[in-house]
């Protein structure tokens, strides 16, 4: 770890890698992130084993620690996915050939450009929390979707496209946020639904397998054994609920 006297801005282009501060603990980086490093911060970052190209720049000042004061720069949370935004590269490039250039202006022309790509991140950060924000709420819809409508016929890319996600990206967020699959939750929505008539009622067994979304009530009692140990029958002896005796 290491603590610098000022500011940087540290843009990986290509390649993957890792950044770690005592406020933001270990994050992983890959090509199209900027980060913010900190005069007050002790921190550590280095590529992968296949490297990564990257561009920097070093800034200091008032004006920078306003920057901070304000939250625009958080060491917190010091990592943006800027890839979308070309405007970035163009920045770096712009600061590269101020500073090729020299000259009494390198100064004042480098400032002038480090303000408009602090405001143009986190103006894009900001836009990103937003984008967020939306796509929480689109996904609690889906779940809730996906709850009232268990016994149903469920196309889950439909309800990607719902959430306004692609695939991959609704699986990898329904992931992350429930601990399973969609097409795993589903079952488990359904198995559980499955139990509580098993226990609370006297229904034949093929009759609640169809009524729990299982159009197959062979591959229903297969499942329910696999997932719960035991058959239906056997589960509906061992937890009855509904008074009397089970079937």
């Amino acid at each position: 770890p290491r603590l610098l006297g000022l500011y940087a801005a540290v843009l990986v282009e290509r390649g993957e890698g890792w950044l770690e501060t005592q406020p933001s603990g270990r994050i992983g980086l890959k090509g199209g992130h900027l980060f913010w490093l900190f005069p007050t911060v002790r921190h550590a970052y280095a590529p992968d084993a296949g490297g990564w190209f990257e561009r920097w720049v070093l800034f200091e000042g008032e004006q920078a620690a306003a920057f901070e004061r304000l939250g625009l720069l958080d060491p917190k949370s010091p990592v943006v996915e800027v890839s979308r935004e070309p405007q970035i590269n163009a920045m770096f490039d712009e600061l590269h050939r101020d500073f090729l250039g020299g000259g009494t202006t390198t100064t004042l022309l480098g400032a002038s450009s480090v303000h408009r790509l602090v405001a143009l991140v986190s103006a894009l950060k900001a836009r990103q929390q937003i984008e967020s924000s939306y796509e929480d709420i689109a996904f609690m819809r889906v779940i809730r979707h996906i709850e009232a409508n268990v016994c149903g016929d469920l196309d889950l890319e439909s309800l990607a496209e719902d959430a306004g996600m692609a695939s991959s990206t609704f699986r990898r967020r329904f992931h992350r946020a429930m601990g399973c699959s969609p097409k795993e939750y589903v079952l488990r929505c359904r198995l559980s639904l499955a139990k509580e008539r098993l226990t609370l009622t006297r229904r034949d067994i093929a009759a609640i397998a169809l009524e729990a979304g299982f159009k197959d009530p062979f591959y229903f009692s297969r499942l329910f054994k696999r997932k719960e140990g035991m058959s239906p029958r056997l589960f509906r002896q061992q937890y009855w609920r509904g008074g009397g005796t089970s079937e």
